[in-house]
């Protein structure tokens, strides 16, 4: 009964909207911060925020990028997140790109502002 049980809530929670997760170590999937790092990495992000989401093996990622002075045409920035981003990692599939003149004052939430997850 016990296994049974496991079995069938560890499959509801693959097809389930939640946070990426390490299948291996049952912990936040590193990504999240990896997709982090690199945003704010590209030259012209001042800012950045996401809402990253696992929805059974595929990691999708919706970016809100306050770009700097020195953006690129929109084209072209979008471009440059979505290479970096998708080398990451096999997983991240789907990638929507953002950009906003006002992080703070949209109403743009990540999980943890919606108090969906925590990190």
């Amino acid at each position: 009964m016990r296994d049974g049980y496991t079995s069938v809530f560890k499959s509801l929670e693959d097809v389930m909207d939640r946070v990426p997760m390490d299948l291996e170590r049952e912990q936040q999937e590193p990504i999240v911060n990896e997709v982090h790092r690199t945003l704010r990495a590209l030259p012209f992000v001042a800012n950045e925020k996401t809402l990253i989401r696992e929805h059974g093996r595929y990691i999708f990622a919706e970016i809100f990028i306050q770009p700097n002075d020195q953006m690129p045409p929109a084209i072209e920035a979008t471009r440059q997140v979505r290479q970096a981003i998708l080398r990451l990692n096999w997983r991240l599939q789907h990638i929507v790109v953002e950009f906003t003149d006002d992080l703070h004052n949209s109403d743009v939430l990540t999980r943890e502002e919606l108090e969906i997850e925590a990190s």
